[in-house]
């Protein structure tokens, strides 16, 4: 299970966290409530999630928020994140001289052979940490070299009503080696 990680923008920020389902958001708020950034949380039995939110209680009151809501938020986390990823990553440039075929070669080979040995042998898309059987990141900024796609697989993982593989919820059986999501969070692809 993942928890939170603690990495805030300010120390004086407001921490607010909602939870539906099986997935928690701890948001990072600022002044007039601007969101600053989020951390997903992803629930898999009801035991751990009563554990993560007691724990949580320590920065403030835990939440519960409709499935709407919460994707709502989701959205915009998502937003929030590649805002923060766009302004870390801008004007960031390389001391070492180096041509643009070497470029290109490291970024064949980064996207081919994936960092994480894990990463074939557990399911996982090459190049990403989200994507495929389950996910091998450690933590919600914990993305592959292939960020976009690795953001949108992070948020279909992280849907707050879903069933998982061979297990019953909501009155129905999912036989499926495969995750069944709400049919919104598959729309929101």
């Amino acid at each position: 299970m993942k928890t939170y990680s603690g990495k805030r923008l300010t120390n004086d920020s407001l921490l607010m966290i909602y939870y539906h389902d099986s997935t928690i958001a701890v948001t990072e708020l600022g002044p007039q409530k601007l969101l600053l950034g989020c951390e997903l949380i992803e629930i898999y039995n009801e035991q751990e999630g009563k554990m993560l939110l007691e724990n949580l209680s320590k920065y403030n009151r835990p939440l519960e928020i409709t499935f709407e809501e919460m994707l709502k938020l989701m959205r915009q986390c998502e937003r929030v994140d590649k805002l923060t990823y766009a302004a870390r990553n801008t004007g960031k440039s390389s001391d070492a001289p180096s041509s643009t075929e070497t470029n290109i070669a490291l970024n064949l080979a980064a996207n081919i052979f994936p960092k994480s040995p894990l990463s074939i042998l557990s399911g996982i898309i090459p190049g990403t940490k989200w994507c495929g059987t389950g996910d091998i990141a450690e933590t919600y900024d914990d993305l592959g070299t292939e960020t976009q796609m690795d953001r949108c697989c992070r948020q279909h993982d992280l849907c707050p009503v879903k069933i998982r593989a061979y297990q019953t919820k909501y009155d129905l059986n999912n036989d499926s080696l495969y995750t069944k999501s709400h049919c919104i969070c598959d729309d929101m692809l």
